[in-house]
Parts: structure tokens; sequence; C-alpha cells
């Protein structure tokens, strides 16, 4: 088997170059959560908990973005070996138009009933309460983060991988910057706690897409295009699925235990990831 590892003279360094941008790109979009449930920790253990809990239902908008992406990047990779850039230009309108309608659906969903999704994720209202302001704002920066990131998935898939690894280094840099200031007060802005956490996510994604939208008028090789979507419609949508429902699986499967524990009258006890540590009646 170790004969099918040697490969020609810079077949790994390519390999590498293509791999080590993704992979990097990939820990700092999921690491994007992670720093605001960090920054928040230091307002105090609630308002942790809080945003903690607001981020089980956010974590279905991340599946359905990697999904999205994931799909179109197969589409994409075909196409390109083919130089077909016409399909390629349908399958970006397919994904931006099927990838854009779900995560505003959901994040309208999140803006008009935050407190009602989180009482069903904790069996203390007052945390929900004290989430409720992230929550209505958080859903609608993935509407940015879905397009920027279809546009990411296309160029990987053309042989530019290096794009997404710096444009979402720098939403990492912008929302680390802005929570630290609209969070705390900083520079004269006010403390907004958890709201601040929310809008500086919101803003850094919005930039990212100006960035991205920029960048595309410019340099893109292949242009959106939405005319005969049929065929790239179907193939698009079987593949995001399949991507999607593998991910959140877990995630469903706690949240059915959770109601479950609700339903018997039982009080789940939560830690930081979200995981049920300890139950009693």
């Amino acid at each position: 088997m170790l004969k099918y590892l040697k490969r020609g003279p810079g077949f790994y360094g390519y390999l590498w170059r293509l791999t080590g941008p993704i992979a990097l790109q990939n820990l700092i979009t999921f690491s994007l959560g992670l720093i605001d449930t960090l920054m928040v920790s230091w307002l105090g253990n609630t308002q942790m908990a809080a945003v903690t809990t607001a981020n089980v239902p956010v974590f279905l908008l991340i599946s359905i973005v990697f999904g999205v992406q994931s799909g179109l990047g197969i589409l994409v990779s075909q196409y390109w070996g083919k130089k077909d850039m016409e399909s390629i230009s349908r399958a970006i309108g397919v994904a931006a138009m099927l990838g854009t309608g779900i995560t505003l659906v959901l994040a309208l969903v999140l803006f008009l009933w935050p407190v009602q999704i989180m009482d069903l994720l904790s069996n203390k209202h007052e945390l929900s309460v004290l989430g409720a302001p992230y929550l209505k704002l958080i859903g609608f920066s993935y509407v940015f983060n879905m397009l920027s990131s279809i546009y990411v998935s296309a160029m990987r898939s053309a042989e530019n991988p290096g794009f997404g690894m710096k444009l979402f280094g720098v939403s990492t840099l912008l929302n680390t910057g802005m929570n630290y200031l609209l969070i705390f007060g900083k520079c004269g802005l006010p403390a907004l706690g958890i709201q601040g956490a929310a809008i500086a996510t919101c803003a850094s994604y919005f930039v990212v897409f100006v960035i991205r939208a920029v960048d595309a008028r410019k340099f893109i090789p292949f242009r959106f295009y939405v005319v005969g979507v049929t065929e790239n419609c179907i193939l698009l949508t079987v593949q995001t699925l399949f991507i999607v429902l593998q991910l959140p699986g877990w995630k469903l499967a706690q949240g059915v235990c959770i109601a479950l524990l609700l339903l018997l009258n039982r009080k789940p006890l939560m830690d930081g990831a979200g995981k049920i540590v300890h139950f009693r009646r």
C-alpha cells in the first residue's frame, strides 16, 4: 500500500497548498462562535450560559451554510475540469437562491421568536430573556455569510483556496475587535454586552460580503446566472441535503432528549458545551 503514497516531485507541495488554506478557513469559520462565547464569558457565567444556549440553533445555520457550499464545490469542481463556465455560473446562481432563501427564513424565525426557541433549550427562562437579543440578530449574519461562502467555495473549487482563508481571516479580526469595542463599551461606544457580540458578528460578515462583492465584480472568472437552473437545482439540492442531514444529527438527537426530559418534568443541567451532564426530578 505504501507504493501508492509515492508521487512525483511537487505533488505533496501542491496538495498542501490546496488543503492547508481550506483547513485553516474551516477552523476560522467555526471559531467565530467560540470567540463570541469567550469574550461574553468575561461579563459573567450567566451571560456565557445564555450565549452558549443561543448558539445551539445557530449550529443549524452553520450546517446549512456548510452543506450548500460543499454541494456547490462538488458541482463547480466537475465543471471547472471541463472549463464549462456557463454551468458554473448557473450552479452559483442556484446556490445563491437556495442558500439565501433558507438562511433568511431561519433568520426571521430566530428574530421573531427568540425567547420561545431558547425556552426549548433551557429550563431557565431568565437565560432565554438574556440571550434573546443575541439570537435575534445573529441569524441575519449568516445570510451574508452564505453569500460569501458560496463565492469562496466556487473560487476554492477553481484552484484558488487561499482567497477564502484571507477573507474569513479578516472577518475573525474584525469580529474580535468589534466584540471588544461593543461588548465592553470602549473608545466611546456604548457597552452593549451580549447584544454587542451579535452586532459585531453581523457587521464583520457584512464587511466580508462587501469585500467579496467588490472582488467578484473585478476578478471573478464566472458570473451569477439563474436562467435554466432546473438540473443544477436538483443536483445541488440533493447534495446539500445529504451533507446537511449528516452534520446536525447528533444535535437533533440531543434536542429530542432534552424535549423528552422536559415532558417528563425533569430538569436538565447543561455545561458550557451544551451537553447534558446531570438531570434530576
